[in-house]
């Protein structure tokens, strides 16, 4: 009988790159783009980063950027989350992702043979590469990532594992379970959100380049009518109570669509 893998979740601070292991090349069976997975050196499973709270400052974004513009219902949908902030591990994560970024390059120029078929200098590797931090080249805005919302090749549903509304600053803080269809009802400019997520593959688009897609697996998120420290004033206050759970996420531009190969 075949036992499903248990995997840790890590907070992005405390991920070391290091430890990352690539698979060997191979290509897709539905769309035949080539990948490769990202797995941890401990062994075969995949990593699982959990974010502090960051800033969504576009909310939930959905269209045919990765170049799947057969997608159903509208294309691949994205989280873009910023590093803007007081909070001191934001920059700690956002040099983790740094960090992370030189390291596929240099493996990139040391393993150029087998990803591109030749011997490369560091110089073009960098030129084909697209890093998953994305900066302001007129630096008004923080630096910022985008993680991806998977959904089905077939009919475009969500499938996230988990989507929570949360309320952090709370007195007594709780999550409650949202069906995972709803993110974009609920996940929406400037909403502030947690997300845990993958290192999920390697991924090639020929001659233009390559990059590291990062997918969500779960995603908690502060309701709008929490975030705000303007409320009316009203001679009746609403009370407003979320459910309990006993689940916790506290626990110890361009990429391919690979549903099938994330079963292998």
């Amino acid at each position: 009988m075949s036992s499903k893998k248990q995997m840790s979740v890590i907070p992005l601070k405390d991920f070391c790159p290091k430890d990352v292991v690539f698979t060997k090349k191979m290509a897709s069976q539905t769309t035949g783009r080539y990948f490769c997975f990202v797995n941890s050196a401990s062994g075969s499973s995949k990593w699982l980063l959990q974010t502090p709270v960051m800033l969504a400052p576009f909310g939930v974004s959905q269209g045919p950027e990765s170049g799947n513009d057969n997608k159903p219902n509208g294309g691949d949908m994205k989280l873009t989350l910023s590093f803007g902030g007081d909070d001191p591990e934001l920059e700690m994560c956002r040099q983790k992702l740094m960090d992370f970024q030189e390291f596929v390059l240099q493996y990139a120029v040391d393993h150029s043979q087998e990803w591109f078929g030749k011997p490369m200098t560091r110089e073009v590797v960098e030129s084909m590469y697209f890093p998953n931090i994305r900066k302001d080249p007129k630096m008004q805005w923080a630096d910022n990532f985008t993680v991806k919302i998977p959904s089905s090749m077939h009919d475009g549903k969500v499938q996230l594992d988990k989507l929570y509304s949360w309320d952090p600053d709370s007195e007594t803080p709780c999550m409650s379970e949202v069906p995972v269809d709803e993110i974009m009802q609920h996940v929406v400019r400037r909403t502030r959100v947690q997300v845990i997520f993958t290192l999920s593959q390697v991924y090639f688009t020929g001659s233009r380049g390559f990059g590291v897609s990062l997918k969500a697996h779960v995603v908690r998120f502060v309701p709008q009518s929490s975030q705000s420290d303007i409320s009316f004033l009203d001679s009746t206050p609403v009370a407003i109570t979320t459910a309990p759970t006993d689940v916790s996420l506290d626990r110890d531009s361009d990429d391919t669509d690979a549903d099938e190969e994330d079963a292998l």
